[in-house]
């Protein structure tokens, strides 16, 4: 789902695109999303797919955190009017702006988590999510999440 709050009127600000926490939903972030379009920008804020609770949870949505901005692409494409465009997020949609803006997964430390070289605890959100993925995700789709962790993925 996608949430537009308008600028206020005659407002020509821009735009800023929002990504909520892990388990959030774009509702979440009203308390910055309506200051912001106060303020005379345009906001756009999105549901991340599998990762909301208002859409509900799926594991892979979970533990891939780099399609996320993806998802900000997107509704860039469809939302936008060719003005000028920031990005913020909490939490998880920080890391997600960041990525919008260049960031990259450690693919090494995402792979120590994924094949459990290192323990993490799951997100309170999911206390399911590693049993879910070990019994859906192979091996070999495992060496590839890793793989694409870290890799460029955000397009123009």
């Amino acid at each position: 789902m996608t949430y537009v709050w308008p600028a206020a009127a005659a407002a020509t600000g821009g735009a800023v695109l929002l990504s909520h926490g892990t388990g959030g939903c774009a509702l979440d972030l009203s308390w910055l999303a309506e200051p912001l379009a106060s303020a005379g920008l345009r906001v756009i804020g999105v549901d991340h797919h599998g990762n909301s609770h208002r859409g509900g949870y799926h594991a892979e949505a979970f533990a891939r955190w780099w399609d996320r901005p993806l998802d900000l692409s997107v509704v860039l494409d469809h939302f936008a009017d060719g003005g000028p465009v920031g990005v913020a997020g909490f939490s998880l949609g920080g890391y997600t702006a960041a990525a919008v803006l260049g960031a990259r997964i450690d693919g090494d430390k995402f792979g120590a988590i994924a094949t459990r070289r290192v323990t993490v605890p799951p997100p309170p959100e999911y206390p399911t999510l590693v049993d879910e993925l070990t019994d859906r995700v192979s091996t070999d789709d495992i060496a590839e999440w890793i793989a694409e962790s870290g890799e460029d993925y955000v397009t123009a």
